[in-house]
C-alpha cells in the first residue's frame, strides 16, 4: 500500500500480537492532535521509559517531541527507578508520558518536578492519580486513551476537568469520533490503521462500516467524555453470573492493605471457573486480613484463590502480563 509508513505490533496484552499497518497521513494527523493538548512545544524535553516499538512511545512521545524540535531522553531500565529519577533531574526532563505502573514507580522514587505528566496504556486508578498529584503537584496531569490501530491516541483529558477525577479517559481528539456500539467503543478517525499486515480477515473484522472496533467496553456520557470499562473479552461467567475481571480487580484494590491487584480465572471442577487474585500488599498488611475484608464483596465478585507478590508481572511494554499472573496463581494451588 503506497500510503503505508509504518508497521507496529500490538501489545498482545489481551491476545496474540498483530502487525498493524499505519499510514503517513494518519500518523501526522495524530501527532498534530496530540500537540493540541499536550504542552510538548512549551516543554520539549521528554522522558521515555517504554520500548520504541510501542506506538505509545514511538508516535505518542518520540515523534511528537521531535515534531516540535524537542529532545527525547531514553530511560532504559525501570528496575532501578531511583537511578532513573536521578537521570531525569540531571538531564532536565520537563515532561513524562507512560503507563500507570511506571508512573507509580517514578513517583515513589522522588522523580524531579515536571511541567506535565500523562498516563495511558491502562486504567488510571484513584491511587495512581493521587500518587501523580503528590509527586508532581505543579504539573499538568493527563489521562489518555488509545490503541495501536488508531496511531495511537484517541482521547485525552487533564486534571482541570472534573471528568479526569471521575475516571474518564477524556474527550475525542480533533477529527476523532467515539461511540459505544452494543457496549463496545468504536472509533472513527483520520488516524485509523490501513489494516493488519497480511490479515484480511482480521482487518475486515476490525474495520467496520461504523468505524474501528477497539475491543474495549465503555460508554460516552452526555458531555462527550469517554469511560473505558474493560475489555470485551474480559467478561466471564462465574456461577451463572457475568463478571468483568477488571471490575473485580478494581474492587479488590479498594480493600484495606491492597496496593495493587490483578484477577484472572482458573479452571474449577465444581463451577468450571473460579476467580483468582494476585495482590501487592501495602506495608505490613497480611494476606489473610485482605481475604477477610473481601467477604464484603459481592459473592460473584469475590476471588476464591489468593496470592501475594512484591509486584504484578508486566511485559516488555510495562503492561500487565496476565499469563504470568495465571502461572503464579496456579503455582499456589
Amino acid at each position: 500500500d503506497p500510503r503505508a509508513a509504518l508497521v507496529l505490533s500490538t501489545s498482545g496484552s489481551s491476545g496474540r500480537p498483530k502487525d498493524v499497518l499505519l499510514g503517513r497521513d494518519g500518523l501526522v494527523a495524530n501527532i498534530e492532535a496530540i500537540l493540541d493538548y499536550l504542552p510538548v512545544a512549551d516543554h520539549p524535553r521528554t522522558a521515555i521509559v517504554l520500548p520504541l516499538n510501542y506506538s505509545y512511545a514511538l508516535v505518542g512521545q518520540a515523534l511528537t517531541t521531535l515534531a516540535v524540535g524537542g529532545t527525547v531522553v531514553l530511560l532504559s531500565d525501570l528496575n532501578y527507578p531511583a537511578q532513573q529519577a536521578e537521570r531525569m533531574a540531571a538531564l532536565r526532563v520537563e515532561g513524562l508520558s507512560s503507563v500507570p505502573a511506571s508512573l507509580r514507580l517514578l513517583a515513589a522514587a522522588n522523580a524531579p518536578p515536571l511541567a506535565y505528566v500523562a498516563s495511558a496504556g491502562g486504567p488510571l486508578s484513584d491511587a495512581t492519580r493521587q500518587s501523580m498529584a503528590e509527586a508532581w503537584p505543579d504539573a499538568r496531569r493527563f489521562n489518555q486513551y488509545g490503541l495501536t490501530e488508531a496511531s495511537p491516541r484517541v482521547t485525552a483529558c487533564s486534571d482541570v476537568e472534573a471528568a479526569f477525577h471521575r475516571g474518564s479517559v477524556g474527550r475525542p481528539l480533533r477529527g476523532v469520533q467515539v461511540e459505544a456500539v452494543d457496549g463496545e467503543l468504536v472509533v472513527r478517525s483520520p488516524a485509523v490503521m490501513l489494516g493488519y499486515l497480511n490479515d484480511p480477515e482480521g482487518t475486515a473484522a476490525a474495520l467496520t462500516s461504523r468505524g474501528l472496533r477497539t475491543g474495549d467496553r465503555g460508554h460516552v456520557d452526555a458531555d462527550g467524555y469517554v469511560f473505558v470499562e474493560g475489555r470485551v473479552d474480559d467478561l466471564v461467567k462465574i456461577a451463572g453470573e457475568r463478571v468483568s475481571l477488571d471490575a473485580v480487580a478494581a474492587a479488590v484494590r479498594t480493600l484495606p492493605g491492597v496496593r495493587d491487584a490483578a484477577v484472572v480465572t482458573l479452571p474449577d471442577a465444581r463451577t468450571d471457573l473460579r476467580l483468582a487474585a494476585l495482590v501487592v500488599l501495602d506495608g505490613d498488611a497480611e494476606l489473610r486480613a485482605v481475604r477477610r475484608a473481601a467477604r464484603a464483596l459481592h459473592p460473584a465478585h469475590r476471588p476464591t484463590l489468593w496470592a501475594a507478590a512484591e509486584a504484578l508481572p508486566t511485559n516488555a511494554r510495562a503492561k500487565l502480563d496476565r499469563s504470568a499472573v495465571r502461572r503464579l496463581l496456579e503455582a499456589t494451588r
